[in-house]
This record gives C-alpha cells, sequence and structure tokens, in this order.
C-alpha cells in the first residue's frame, strides 16, 4: 500500500483543510499539542453529524499519528467493544469510498506508465512478439522501463526460483526479472497470479502454494518442501540430456539385473540399440527410481517403490528380450546381414492398482504393496516375483503372506526336498515399520548400501 497516496485521498474526501504531515507524539510533545488545537479548530464542522466527525477525527488521526497499515486501522476500529452500530456502519462506508477512489487513481497511473514510458522488452523467451492487448500478457513496469511477458513464460520463471536447488536439496530463491535482475515486488507477484488465476484454465499447485503463504519463500520451504523436491526432480528428469540420461537409465537397469540371481530374467540392452527407444521405454522408470530414491515419508516410499517393481515385473513378463538384437544373415554375400531390434514393450502405469472403492466404503484400507494382482501370474517359487520382491527395505516384507503359505504348504503331501527350497527362496528379514529407524536423506536404493549374503538381500535404511 502507498500509505502517501492514502492519505491524499482521506484528504480530500473529507475535505480537510490541508493535509498534515505525520508526527511522532514522544519525540516532539509542544508540536503535537499545536496541531492537535488547530484540528479541534479547522476540521470539526457543524454541517456533519457527532457520529460522521468521529468517523473523520479516526482517519485523520491514521494518516498523522499512526504507522499501520489500512487493514490494520479497519481491524482495529471493527473489532473495538466501544464502537456502536452506527459508527461501524460509517466508518465502512468511508473505507469502501476511499478505496474505490485509491484504487482509481492506481489504475490511472498504471495507465500513464504504460504510455510514457519506453517499451524494453516485447517479446518472449522464444523471441516471438509479444501482443500488449492479449489477456495473457503481463506487462511489469521496473526501473521506469516496460517488460512484456507471457503467463506461460512467467510461470515457468517463479517455478523454476522456487524449486532450484543442488544435489537436490531445494533452496528457493527470489523471483527476479530475467532481464534486469531486480526482484518483483509483492504487489507484481499478485497482479501475475490474479491475472493467471482468472485468465487462464491452467493449474499450477506451486504458484497456487506461493500465493496461500503470501509469497514468503521462508514459509514456502518450511510448508511446502516436499512438493518444492518433487517438482525439482521432475525439472532434472526433464531437462538431462540424453548423453547422461542414457547413463542414468543404464544404471537404473544394472541396479534391477544386480537383484536378479537367474540372468535368464536380466535386461539386456544391446551397445547397439537405438537410444531413442531406451529412452522412451526406461524415462518413466528412470523419473520413479528418482522420486523413490529421495522421498521424504515412509508413505510415499513405500506406495511408489511397491508401484515401480509391479511396473518392472509387467514389462519382464510382457517382453523378456527387450532390448536384444537379432542377427538374420543374408543369402547374398553382396548385401550385409539384417539386424532386428526386439523394441516392443509396455508403457510405465501409474496408477496399476487404483480402485474407486472410496465410493462404496470410506473404510477399506489399500495395503500398500501392489503384488496380489500378481500372485496368480507368478508362481511362489517364480525368480523374478521373489527377487523384485525383496528390492525395499526389510521391513517392507510380506511376512503373514509367506506365514499362510507355509502353513498351507505343511498340509500338502510333498516331499522335503520341494519344501526345503520354498523356505529358503522366501527367506526375508522380518520387521515393520514402526520397528525401523527414520530414513536418512541417501536413499536405500543406492548400489553401495545393499548387501547380498547367502541370496538374502537386504537394503539398508
Amino acid at each position: 500500500m502507498n500509505k502517501t497516496l492514502f492519505s491524499k485521498v482521506i484528504f480530500n474526501v473529507f475535505r480537510c483543510e490541508r493535509e498534515y504531515e505525520y508526527i511522532d507524539i514522544s519525540s516532539n510533545f509542544e508540536a503535537y499539542m499545536k496541531l492537535e488545537e488547530e484540528i479541534l479548530n479547522n476540521e470539526y464542522s457543524i454541517n456533519n453529524s457527532v457520529e460522521m466527525n468521529r468517523i473523520k477525527r479516526v482517519y485523520i488521526d491514521f494518516c498523522i499519528y499512526k504507522n499501520i497499515s489500512k487493514f490494520d486501522l479497519y481491524r482495529e476500529t471493527i473489532d473495538t467493544p466501544f464502537a456502536s452500530e452506527l459508527n461501524r456502519t460509517l466508518f465502512i462506508d468511508m473505507f469502501c469510498k476511499i478505496q474505490k477512489v485509491y484504487f482509481a487513481l492506481i489504475k490511472f497511473r498504471e495507465i500513464v506508465k504504460r504510455k510514457i514510458y519506453p517499451k524494453q522488452i516485447t517479446f518472449d523467451m522464444k523471441m516471438v512478439e509479444i501482443n500488449p492487448s492479449s489477456k495473457h500478457c503481463v506487462v511489469i513496469c521496473q526501473n521506469k522501463k516496460l517488460y512484456y511477458f507471457t503467463l506461460s513464460d512467467m510461470l515457468n520463471i517463479i517455478e523454476h526460483n522456487l524449486t532450484s536447488g543442488d544435489n537436490f536439496f531445494v533452496m528457493p530463491r527470489y523471483v527476479k526479472n530475467p532481464y534486469n535482475n531486480v526482484i518483483f515486488s509483492k504487489s507484481v507477484l499478485y497482479n501475475i497470479y490474479y491475472q493467471y488465476k482468472f485468465n487462464t484454465i491452467y493449474k499450477n499447485q506451486t504458484i497456487e502454494y506461493f500465493f496461500d503463504c503470501q509469497f514468503d519463500i521462508t514459509s514456502i520451504k518450511d510448508t511446502h518442501y516436499h512438493h518444492l523436491l518433487k517438482q525439482h526432480i521432475k525439472y532434472y528428469v526433464n531437462n538431462i540430456n540424453n548423453e547422461d540420461l542414457i547413463i542414468e537409465i543404464k544404471n537404473v537397469i544394472n541396479y534391477i539385473n544386480w537383484l536378479l540371481i537367474d540372468k535368464k530374467n536380466h535386461i539386456n540392452i544391446s551397445d547397439t540399440f537405438p537410444d531413442c527407444t531406451l529412452i522412451l521405454a526406461f524415462k518413466p522408470f528412470f523419473s520413479e527410481y528418482m522420486q523413490i530414491k529421495y522421498a521424504l515419508t515412509y508413505h510415499e516410499y513405500y506406495q511408489r517403490i511397491s508401484i515401480f517393481k509391479a511396473n518392472i515385473i509387467t514389462f519382464i513378463e510382457y517382453n523378456p528380450k527387450f532390448g536384444r538384437v537379432i542377427n538374420k544373415p543374408c543369402k547374398f554375400k553382396i548385401r550385409n546381414n539384417i539386424f532386428e531390434y526386439i523394441d516392443k514393450f509396455i508403457s510405465y502405469d501409474y496408477k496399476i492398482n487404483v480402485r474407486n472403492d472410496f465410493i462404496t466404503s470410506h473404510y477399506i484400507e489399500n495395503p500398500y504393496s501392489v503384488y496380489h494382482i500378481y500372485e496368480n501370474k507368478f508362481k511362489c517359487d517364480n525368480i523374478i516375483f521373489n527377487r523384485i520382491l525383496d528390492l525395499g527395505p526389510p521391513n517392507f516384507k510380506y511376512r503373514s503372506y509367506l506365514q499362510r503359505l507355509r502353513n498351507s504348504r505343511s498340509h500338502m503331501s510333498h516331499d522335503d526336498s520341494d519344501t526345503e527350497s520354498i523356505d529358503s527362496e522366501f527367506e526375508f528379514i522380518q520387521d515393520t515399520p514402526d520397528e525401523s529407524q527414520s530414513r536418512s536423506r541417501s536413499s536405500s536404493m543406492n548400489d553401495d548400501t545393499l548387501e547380498n549374503n547367502n541370496d538374502i538381500t537386504t537394503v539398508s535404511v
């Protein structure tokens, strides 16, 4: 709020004799007494009612004695127990009238700025000329110069600054003008938000959280750090170059193959396999792997890793020979051999086991894992199912399921060797999420935290 302009509006609305300046009572008491005598002689009009003179004095005191905002004045006057209903009504009416004049002057000032100030930047980030009359155009005035932005560019600038960081530690920065490195004022941010809110149907959760925190970067970091971290990871995955992305994808594949004992179930990628197809197939796996690696809560970690492992099972089941090359020799020696790539794959399903049970019931609790939908697909001694099931930390085990399986096996007529093989295959460390320690910042999915002893895979948490 521009208090100087707001005070001028008050003096003009109430038709005061002159515009009184702010005075500190504690430092100059003699000047205060002279000013009070002047106000008493000049500002109490006989034509006004007693209540109107009281409201006029409240606003004059706000201009010359109080160093508070207009909304603090409004709250202070309305909430006082000594004000009558008539005084409250008169105060609200005058406040609305003053606000109307104040915002009219603000709007007129912005129109004048756009008429007389030079245009510094008139194109967007793609070097396309911006139409200033478009509803998606944001005009910002800084240092007596005009800068044109599109709403999409402005939202990207805000999100990039709020989700910036290093080594996946989010450190929000002040939102600045990229052309002059000047920080946007809060009034500019409010104008951007309202223009985005009322002129688009696009939903940006980051700026919504920023608005809820009153555009305070410390507050949004304290209250919505989890969301900022997820957006930071998405930005990293979407903007990594293809060479580094291929390396990261192969690291994820090697990690999965390390957990699979039987090499027949490994995902083998040929050196000549097309990179574009590999990126298209495994980029969602890499993105979800990064979200699991830097998950901040147990619930999110178990939920995401369960879906991640279930998608690995479906991927291997759909095409276990993905990434391999078939060399077909040509009958004629003149021509070279024909290479055929096995590149069929199934897309990553983020909602692999999403059910709408809440429509009929609100008390059905879905399990952490989604493996019950694969129990009929894979036998209990299937190596893929067992080793993928053991991807998570040691507390993420099917203790109850394995106990039921062993009990049912004990009543069946099988030889001892068969029973021993099943029990040895399902040997897990039994633990519960409540008994486990809190997860550290370093992920449990890193290779240096894995130990493999006697065909038992444990992941330190």
